[in-house]
């Protein structure tokens, strides 16, 4: 843990009176969390360091590990050794290692070398490791598509299902049957896993089991989009929808609505890429699908504030596909100002893509010409552009660019 600790405070040394990264901190806060001996100790964490090890979708992303190194150089401090990584979670305890391989793969987002570390204690962790660092063993081992992770699923569902926490041994065979689905394209194994756990574990009446219920649908649905079965999938979407928003309406409790609001907003994004995906032969999915995203995009900014980002993004991206570049570059720039708070590279280049490309669909060359100066120097996506004031005459536009370069150049 020590080499942990001394990277980071060389890091922070490096940084200091430095451009960095408004989620560096935050992030760097986990990690120190993690080493500490304080095991409970804890602390409220905004979306700028988000739990990837309990991802319900089994998504690899490489955005943690660029936002990492690329903190290491604007620090010139190396970056620390696979083996140094592996070796301190090889030697950590077990009863720590669930808040070390969060911390890990959020700062450092080495996903092979933690999974390689995972392996080297793999008879140890299934053994003895608590259900929750099993779950997480699994969801980083399936994020690498490595089969490996299936015991691990296995043994953290048995682990929860034995305390008669039935909402969480759900949550891991659904993580279980989205890994064969998403991973794997094992479409029936997938569908078997979900519909036995669903059937097995939720048949309450709570808030949460309505809400993991509304998942199990939107997961069918998934797996039957997968074996071309789009109408099937549509309805186990609406399905979905539906089962999610009867939720919202039931709970006033902040913990669980924002938990719950979580849900409803990938199951909504799931929905509308899936709109999207047909509107070449179903044209009047386009406005269903921005539909969708506005109301959701208005519903997270009022009731969800820390999931408006990820909305409007998800807005923007729709608005460009359709064909409403105007409406596309607004949502845009409204998704970059909170997306420099987030740390989430690449979601912020996809972002900037789509504002750039709905410029020069629009016929603003020169603006887009300005917003890619200013992109292609900020790989942490903390410098904003935004267009000119209506009616600018060249020369003013050409002014605005000539003080974006200067001040690049000022903070290289």
């Amino acid at each position: 843990m020590k080499i942990i600790e001394n990277h980071l405070n060389e890091l922070d040394r490096g940084l200091c009176n430095k451009n960095f990264s408004f989620a560096f901190p935050e992030r760097a806060a986990v990690v120190r969390g993690a080493i500490s001996r304080k095991i409970n100790a804890r602390f409220v964490r905004t979306p700028a360091a988000p739990v990837l090890s309990t991802d319900l979708g089994i998504r690899f992303s490489p955005s943690a590990q660029l936002f990492y190194e690329a903190h290491t150089r604007i620090a010139n401090v190396p970056v620390l050794s696979s083996s140094d990584l592996i070796n301190s979670l090889r030697k950590a305890p077990l009863n720590r290692l669930d808040k070390l391989l969060d911390a890990y793969l959020l700062f450092f987002g080495n996903y092979k070398s933690i999974a390689q570390a995972i392996l080297l204690r793999k008879d140890e962790i299934l053994a003895e490791g608590s259900a929750s660092v099993c779950m997480q063993s699994g969801v980083i081992l399936g994020a690498l598509g490595d089969p490996r992770c299936m015991p691990f699923f296995e043994r953290s569902e048995h682990l929860y299902a034995q305390k008669g926490d039935n909402f969480l041994a759900y949550a891991v065979a659904h993580r279980h049957a989205t890994t064969y689905i998403k991973r794997f394209h094992d479409y029936d194994k997938g569908i078997l896993i979900a519909d036995t756990a669903r059937y097995t574990y939720l048949n309450d009446d709570d808030l949460l089991t309505l809400s993991a219920q509304a998942m199990w649908h939107n997961l069918r649905g998934l797996a039957v989009l997968g074996q071309k079965d789009f109408s099937l999938a549509f309805q186990e979407m609406k399905i979905s929808i539906d089962l999610s928003e009867l939720t919202l309406h039931k709970t006033a409790d902040r913990s669980y609505h924002v938990q719950l609001t979580r849900y409803h907003n990938l199951i909504v994004i799931n929905m509308a890429q899936l709109l999207l995906s047909q509107v070449k032969s179903h044209h009047e999915y386009a406005s269903k699908a921005i539909h969708l995203l506005r109301n959701n995009t208005f519903f997270c900014a009022m009731q969800a504030p820390e999931l408006f980002t990820e909305s409007i993004s998800q807005l923007a991206i729709a608005y460009y596909v359709v064909g409403d570049y105007q409406n596309a570059l607004n949502a845009g720039l409204r998704a970059l100002a909170g997306l420099k708070y987030l740390g989430f590279l690449t979601g912020t280049k996809l972002i900037r893509q789509v504002v750039v490309a709905s410029l020069m669909r629009l016929g603003r060359e020169t603006e887009a010409q300005s917003a890619s100066i200013i992109y292609n120097n900020d790989q942490l996506g903390i410098l904003l552009w935004f267009p000119p004031v209506m009616h600018s005459s060249q020369t003013d536009i050409n002014r605005v660019i000539d003080l974006q370069k200067h001040y690049i150049k000022k903070n290289q």
